[in-house]
């Protein structure tokens, strides 16, 4: 009994993945496949705006917050904001 638990738990997380798949692949290819002819252009940005916007808000309020002078806390919001 419990093999065929396993067994049958294991064809639903296929089926599960291929319907997936389908969904995703098969009917939207278009728009999320490398066929699209922008995607490596839409990847790069998404990736680019993600990783880089995020760490430089992140690294701005740890920095802000945790260096003591003024004057490096000013540049350093002068450098973010600009680099951003």
């Amino acid at each position: 009994m419990l093999g065929l638990h396993g067994s049958t738990v294991t064809v639903l997380y296929r089926s599960l993945i291929f319907n997936f798949y389908y969904l995703f692949f098969e009917r939207f290819g278009n728009f999320v496949t490398v066929r699209n002819p922008y995607f490596f252009l839409i990847a790069f940005f998404f990736f680019f705006f993600f990783f880089f916007f995020f760490f430089q808000v992140f690294f701005f309020f740890f920095f802000f917050f945790t260096k003591k002078s003024i004057s490096k806390n000013i540049l350093f919001v002068g450098f973010t904001f600009c680099s951003l």
